[in-house]
């Protein structure tokens, strides 16, 4: 919408908003792991910015040495350097255990440079999974600081490990409530709501376009 209307002066457009299947990505209210737990999605595309994920990781563990790190990608992890034996890496998991991944996490970190949505970032805080993320894609609309997890600046790893630290040492009725509000973000975002708008959408194009040929024939008649 934002490109619309700042490229092509164009501001009645639709947005039919991404979405999450809530039966399947979803966790039940729960207290901070006894183990700090961290979790983010592994990619060796240069725009999903893992190579700053895990210099924030490197600095987390030095102030957490206890640190429990999760991840998953659809490729193996043969880019983790010096965190290989430290990070528990699923390959092509199923949804399921990636629901539990998420589920087991007490911050979701995402470093990307671009993104045109960031749907982990959605599937994670639909299972309570507070988020810290830079400032690019569906987290720079959906995140406020200290409500429902962090935006930081693209290509800090300072920001993104200061960011976590500080949620991973909340006390645990705070943790609980960034968690809640985590969850309260997503509930919204629904495929079924999703689905009213695009109909509504082609129906409001169809529409548009059968009074744009009316007022051409009408011209064309004149």
């Amino acid at each position: 919408m934002d490109v619309l209307a700042r490229e092509y002066g164009d501001h009645d457009v639709d947005l039919v908003p991404n979405a999450v299947d809530h039966a399947l990505f979803h966790a039940t209210p729960r207290s901070r792991q006894p183990r700090p737990t961290v979790g983010f999605l592994y990619s060796k595309a240069s725009f999903k910015g893992v190579d700053v994920t895990l210099e924030a990781l490197r600095r987390l563990r030095d102030a957490l040495p206890e640190l429990r790190i999760l991840s998953f990608g659809s490729m193996p992890a043969d880019g983790l350097g010096n965190l290989s034996d430290t990070v528990e890496y699923l390959c092509r998991p199923t949804q399921d255990a990636i629901r539990e991944l998420y589920a087991s996490c007490d911050v979701w970190l995402t470093a990307s440079r671009s993104e045109g949505f960031n749907l982990p970032a959605l599937e994670a805080m639909a299972c309570r999974a507070p988020v810290v993320a830079t400032r690019t894609g569906w987290p720079l609309e959906a995140i406020v600081d200290g409500v429902n997890g962090f935006l930081v600046p693209i290509d800090d790893a300072d920001a993104l490990a200061e960011r976590a630290l500080h949620i991973l040492q909340l006390a645990p009725t705070d943790w609980e409530h960034l968690s809640a509000q985590a969850h309260a973000t997503s509930a919204p975002l629904r495929w079924e709501r999703s689905s009213e708008l695009f109909e509504r959408a082609l129906l409001r194009a169809a529409a548009k376009r059968t009074v744009s040929r009316q007022g051409d024939a009408g011209v064309s008649a004149a």
